[in-house]
């Protein structure tokens, strides 16, 4: 049997569809109910993936899932999701190589990275991939906040000999307001 092309395949489905309206239309709704069903359980399983790239970048300083996923998305959405979604929950950080057409994958620099126990116990409650950044800022939940609170102390207690005074007492203040924000665990 001969593997159709994938422009012969979307042929092959335009003339089976083009038989009358009333059947297009029929079978416009099934294929888009079909879609949508679909993509709902692959959205769950590249969570679920991304969830797991993240421990074993935890638990080994492999970053190879995280690549491997987004990769194979293309330059879908999902792909650049799923970057931004990394960046925001690990220490992984994906950039695309305009040469090679394909993301590469790395830890960010030990400085700014977050601790290894908050990204762990943060992972089964942070919000999913595919969570539109809007909604993210309006819900902001508390592992985000907790995680971003955390990174912005980190990088700026860094760099505190290029800070005035007032950025400094400002830090502190911030330090004081970390511990009031506490990464929830999911029981």
């Amino acid at each position: 049997m001969t593997k159709l092309t994938f422009k012969q395949s979307v042929s092959a489905k335009l003339l089976t569809l083009q038989t009358d309206g009333k059947y297009v239309v029929s079978k416009s709704v099934a294929l888009s109910k079909s879609i949508g069903t679909r993509a709902g359980n692959l959205d769950i399983d590249m969570h679920a993936n991304g969830i797991a790239a993240i421990h074993t970048s935890v638990q080994n300083g492999d970053t190879s899932s995280a690549k491997a996923l987004v990769n194979n998305l293309g330059k879908h959405t999902r792909a650049k999701a799923l970057v931004a979604w990394f960046e925001t929950h690990s220490n992984i950080r994906l950039v695309f190589d305009k040469k090679l057409d394909i993301y590469n994958a790395k830890l960010c620099p030990a400085d700014d990275r977050l601790e290894d126990q908050a990204i762990l116990d943060g992972l089964l409650s942070c919000e999913p991939f595919w969570s539109v950044p809007e909604v993210a800022k309006k819900d902001f939940d508390d592992v985000a906040l907790a995680l971003a609170v955390a990174r912005l102390i980190k990088q700026a207690s860094d760099t505190t000999a290029h800070l005035s005074d007032a950025s400094k007492a400002a830090l502190a203040d911030l330090k004081v307001l970390a511990v009031k924000v506490p990464v929830p665990v999911k029981a």
